[in-house]
C-alpha cells in the first residue's frame, strides 16, 4: 500500500496545488494530474542539465513540492479561508452531481475488484518485460549516482525519454519497496487513473449535450466501459497490455490538453492560462511519449479546420468564434478557428517541404503499408496503412459497426468538432498518401498504424447506448426495435466471433481474463529467486525468452533485444561444434541453460503477435552438444543451481 500511497500524492498533490494556486476553475482533476506528473519530469530534466546527482534531484523535488503546498496554504490562509478552504474535491472529481459521485466510486471498485481477480497482465513475452528491463537499468543508474555523487547520465533522458519509468523507480525508492514487488499495484493505479480520465474527459466532450447532468454522467460511465472493454489491437486491450507503459499516462495529458482546446473553441474568450498550462503540458507529453503530443496536434489541426470549413460553408461570423465575442473585430479570418488553423497548417506544409528535401524516408514494412499504386497505378512510389491489416486489428468489426451507427446517428453528432475531427483523422492521417510520406520521414512505418486510435467510436458507442436505453423506456414500437438492434451490436460484438459466416476473433476479451500461471514468470520463479540470492549484476548468456524474463525481473541482464533471437546482442551458443572455444571472451559470466518449458500460448495463436509456441524454450537447445562440451570442460563451467532442467553456470577463465 506504500507505493500507492506514494503514487497518489505523489500524482495529485503537487499539481493541485498549483491548480488552486493559479485559480484554475475547471478540469481540476486532469489538470491535478498532469501538472503533478509535468513538475516531476521538469524537475528531473532539469537535475540532469545542471550536472545534478540522484541525491539533488531528490533534494529539488522536495523542495519543489515544499514551495507550492506552503503557497497555496499561505494563499488560503491570506483569503481567510484556512486550509480547508483549498483542499476541497468538489468540482475537482466531478463532483457537482450525485451521478459523478457514483460514477467515479464505481470505476475506483470496480477497477479495484477486477485487479484483484485478474492481476497484473505478465504474460510472457508481452511488451511489460521491456518496460520492467528498462525500469532495472534505470535503478541501477540512480543507485550508483546516489551513492556516488555523480551527475546523472542523459541515458534515457532525451526525447521520447523514459521519464514514466524514473516515475515508477523513484516511487519504489521512497516507498521502501522492490521494483518488481509493486507491478501489481502500479498497472492498478495507472489503470484507474487513466479510466477516470476518461470518465472526466467524456463529460467535457459531450458538455453541450442538453440532457441532464445524471444522463451525460451516464454517457461519460459508459463511454469508460467500453475503453476497458474494447480500447486497444488485435487481443490485446489497452488496460492490461499498457498498463506499465509510458503511454498510459500520457494518454491523461492527451486528455488534458484536449478539454482545454475543446473549450477553448466553445468560447468567445482568450484564456491564457488555460493555453499557456495546455501548451507546457503538450511540450511534456511530446518529452514522455510524443505520439500523445502527434495525436493532440492532428486533432487541433482538424477541430479547427472543421470549424472554419462549417463556417465558410455556412458564411458565419458568429459571437461564438469571433476574436473576444466582438463582430467589430473582424472578418472570419479572425476566428479563432481560423487563427489556429492556418498558422498549424502552414507550419505543417513548411515540416514537409523541409523533411521531403533534408530527411530522407525511412524503409518501408509490407504489408503493413500498401503501396498507393495498388488503387491507382498511375502514381510510385507513395503509401497508405492498409486498412485490413492493423487498422481493422483496432477497430474490430464492433468498430465497424459503431462506425455504421455513426453514419445512421450522424445529424447528433454533427455539432460537436472532437467527435468529427476524430471520425475524419484516418483521411487526413493513416490514408493520405501525403501525411504518410511526412510521417516516414519522422518515424517508423510499424508505428503509424497507432494514429487509428483516434477515431472516437468509445465516445460514440457510449452515446448510443444511452441514447437505446432511453428510447427503449419512452419509444414507440420502431424506436424500441432500432433501440434493441444497437443494443445488440454494442454489446454482442464485443465477444469473438467464429462461425460459418464471420470470422471475427480480434476481441480485448482474450487478454483481460488473468493470465494462465504456465505463461508467466511463475514457471520459472524458483530460477529468479535463486539469482536474487547473488551478491552482484551479472551478465547472462542464455535463451532470448529466458534472457527477456531475466532482465526485466532481476538485477542482471542478458544479450538480446526484447525477445526476439535475430536481433543485436544475442549469442548463439547452440552450436554443432565447440572447437573454436566460443566462451573464451565471457569469463566471469552466468550461463543458464534452460529446457524448462511453459504452456502454448492461445494469446500468440490467437493474435500472431508473437508464435504460439514462444515458451517451448527447449527448442534454442536443439541437440546435447553443449551439455557434451560443459561435462568435457569442468573447470571452466562450475555448476552453481540445477532445478527441474534449469541448469547455471559461471563461466571461468580459459587456462
Amino acid at each position: 500500500m506504500t507505493y500507492l500511497f506514494a503514487s497518489v500524492f505523489l500524482l495529485f498533490i503537487p499539481g493541485y496545488c498549483i491548480v488552486r494556486l493559479v485559480d484554475f476553475r475547471r478540469f481540476r482533476f486532469l489538470l491535478s494530474l498532469s501538472i503533478s506528473y509535468a513538475l516531476f519530469v521538469m524537475v528531473l530534466k532539469l537535475t540532469q542539465i545542471s550536472g545534478g546527482s540522484y541525491g539533488d534531484f531528490k533534494i529539488s523535488y522536495l523542495v519543489a513540492l515544499l514551495v507550492v503546498i506552503a503557497a497555496v496554504v499561505a494563499k488560503q490562509l491570506l483569503r481567510g479561508q484556512g486550509w480547508s478552504g483549498g483542499f476541497q474535491l468538489r468540482g475537482t472529481l466531478a463532483a457537482h452531481h450525485q451521478s459523478d459521485t457514483v460514477a467515479v466510486l464505481s470505476i475506483t471498485l470496480a477497477t479495484s475488484v477486477y485487479f484483484l481477480f485478474a492481476g497484473p497482465y505478465l504474460e510472457l513475452p508481452s511488451d511489460v518485460f521491456q518496460h520492467m528491463e528498462y525500469v532495472q537499468k534505470i535503478r541501477e543508474i540512480l543507485t550508483d549516482s546516489e551513492q556516488t555523487g555523480q551527475p546523472m547520465p542523459a541515458y534515457f533522458l532525451g526525447l521520447n525519454g523514459k521519464y514514466w519509468h524514473y516515475f515508477y523507480v523513484f516511487v519504489n525508492d521512497i516507498a521502501g519497496r522492490d521494483v518488481s514487488d509493486s507491478i501489481g499495484i502500479a498497472s492498478m493505479f495507472n489503470v484507474l487513473v487513466f479510466l477516470l480520465a476518461v470518465y472526466l474527459f467524456t463529460k467535457i466532450v459531450f458538455a453541450e449535450f442538453s440532457g441532464s447532468t445524471a444522463h451525460l454522467s451516464a454517457i461519460a460511465l459508459v463511454t469508460t466501459a467500453f475503453y476497458f472493454l474494447h480500447f486497444g489491437v488485435n487481443v490485446f486491450a489497452f488496460v492490461r497490455y499498457y498498463a506499465m507503459a509510458p503511454v498510459i499516462l500520457n494518454m491523461v495529458l492527451y486528455f488534458t490538453v484536449m478539454a482545454i482546446a475543446i473549450q477553448f473553441f466553445r468560447e468567445s474568450r482568450w484564456k491564457w492560462k488555460e493555453i499557456t498550462f495546455a501548451a507546457i503540458l503538450l511540450f511534456i507529453a511530446a518529452m514522455i511519449h510524443r505520439q500523445e503530443a502527434l495525436y493532440v496536434v492532428v486533432m487541433i489541426l482538424l477541430m479547427s479546420g472543421y470549424l472554419l470549413f462549417n463556417s465558410l460553408l455556412n458564411n458565419q461570423t458568429t459571437e461564438a468564434y469571433a476574436v473576444g465575442g466582438n463582430r467589430r473585430i473582424g472578418p472570419l479570418l479572425k476566428s479563432k478557428p481560423a487563427l489556429v488553423f492556418l498558422p498549424l497548417a502552414a507550419a505543417t506544409l513548411s515540416l514537409h517541404v523541409y523533411s521531403f528535401m533534408k530527411i530522407a524516408r525511412r524503409p518501408v514494412e509490407e504489408p503493413k503499408l500498401i503501396p498507393l499504386e495498388n488503387l491507382l497505378p498511375f502514381i510510385k512510389n507513395l503509401y497508405i496503412l492498409n486498412p485490413t491489416y492493423q487498422f481493422y486489428y483496432v477497430l474490430t468489426v464492433w468498430g465497424l459497426a459503431v462506425i455504421a451507427l455513426f453514419v445512421i446517428y450522424r445529424k447528433r453528432f454533427s455539432g460537436n468538432a472532437f467527435i468529427i475531427a476524430g471520425m475524419v483523422s484516418p483521411l487526413f492521417t493513416i490514408f493520405n498518401p501525403v501525411f504518410v510520406d511526412l510521417f516516414l520521414r519522422h518515424s517508423h512505418s510499424i508505428l503509424l498504424w497507432r494514429l487509428s486510435f483516434l477515431v472516437p467510436i468509445y465516445f460514440i458507442a457510449g452515446f448510443l447506448l444511452v441514447e437505446a436505453y432511453k428510447m427503449i423506456r419512452t419509444g414507440g414500437v420502431l424506436r424500441i426495435g432500432s433501440a434493441l438492434v444497437t443494443l445488440a451490436l454494442l454489446i454482442g460484438l464485443l465477444f469473438p466471433i467464429s462461425n460459418t459466416y464471420i470470422n471475427a476473433p480480434y476481441s480485448r476479451l482474450v487478454t483481460l481474463k488473468p493470465v494462465d500461471p504456465n505463461t508467466s514468470p511463475e514457471q520459472w520463479q524458483d530460477l529468479l529467486n535463486y539469482l536474487d540470492t547473488l551478491p552482484d549484476k551479472k551478465y547472462v548468456i542464455t535463451d532470448p525468452v529466458t534472457g527477456y524474463l531475466i532482465s526485466a525481473l532481476t538485477r542482471h541482464h542478458s544479450y538480446r533485444a526484447k525477445f526476439h533471437r535475430a536481433w543485436g546482442g544475442y549469442i548463439n551458443f547452440d552450436l554443432d561444434d565447440y572447437s573454436n572455444h566460443p566462451f573464451d571472451h565471457h569469463a566471469g559470466k552466468i550461463l543458464i541453460i534452460n529446457r524448462r518449458n511453459g504452456a502454448m500460448s492461445e494469446t500468440g495463436r490467437l493474435g500472431r503477435h508473437w508464435p504460439e509456441m514462444i515458451l517451448q524454450v527447449d527448442t534454442y537447445y536443439k541437440n546435447d552438444r553443449l551439455d557434451e562440451y560443459i561435462a568435457t570442460q569442468p573447470t571452466r563451467f562450475e555448476k552453481l543451481w540445477d532445478e527441474n532442467r534449469i541448469q547455471v553456470y559461471r563461466i571461468q577463465s580459459p587456462p
